[in-house]
C-alpha cells in the first residue's frame, strides 16, 4: 500500500498492491460496549485513548432494540482537547436505521481510512422508541499509523 497526499484537499490517498502489503498501519481493532436508555435519546460514548487511530469500518450488535430506533455516529471532543468541551468534530453516520429483527446489524467497511485523534470519543447518538434499554456493542476496524 502506498500513501500519497492530495495537494488540493490535504487528504491521504491509499493505493493498494496485489499482495495487500501494509507498511504504514498496524491493526488495532477495538471493541466497545455500552447501553442506551429505553424510550429516549442517549449518548453512548467510547474513548479512543492515548494514541491517534485510523478507522475504516464498524460492526455493530444490538440487543433490546425496537423498530423505529435510529443511530448517528459522531467524533466528540468531550474534554476540550481540540475545541470547547462537548464539540462534535465530525459525524460519519446520520440517522442510521436499526433492523429490529437481528442483533447483528452488520459490518460496514470503507476503502479508505479516516483519522480519529487521540483524546476524543466515538459517540453513538441512540434514539430509542422501545420500552427496554438497548445493549450496544461496537467493533471498530481501527489502525495505528506506524510510518
Amino acid at each position: 500500500m502506498t500513501i500519497n497526499v492530495d495537494p488540493a484537499s490535504g487528504r491521504e490517498i491509499l493505493l493498494f498492491d496485489a499482495f495487500s502489503y501494509n507498511g504504514q498501519y498496524n491493526v488495532k481493532a477495538t471493541g466497545y460496549s455500552g447501553s442506551a436508555a429505553a424510550g429516549v435519546t442517549s449518548n453512548v460514548d467510547f474513548a479512543i485513548g492515548a494514541e491517534d487511530r485510523y478507522i475504516n469500518g464498524v460492526h455493530l450488535f444490538l440487543k433490546g432494540h425496537a423498530w423505529g430506533d435510529t443511530m448517528s455516529f459522531q467524533v466528540v471532543d468531550k474534554n476540550g482537547v481540540y475545541a470547547p468541551a462537548g464539540t462534535v468534530l465530525n459525524q460519519f453516520g446520520f440517522t442510521w436505521n436499526v433492523n429490529d429483527q437481528v442483533q447483528d446489524q452488520g459490518q460496514n467497511a470503507f476503502a479508505y481510512v479516516a483519522k480519529i485523534p487521540t483524546g476524543v470519543y466515538i459517540r453513538i447518538v441512540y434514539v430509542s422508541v422501545g420500552g427496554t434499554a438497548v445493549d450496544v456493542k461496537l467493533n471498530c476496524l481501527m489502525h495505528k499509523n506506524v510510518a
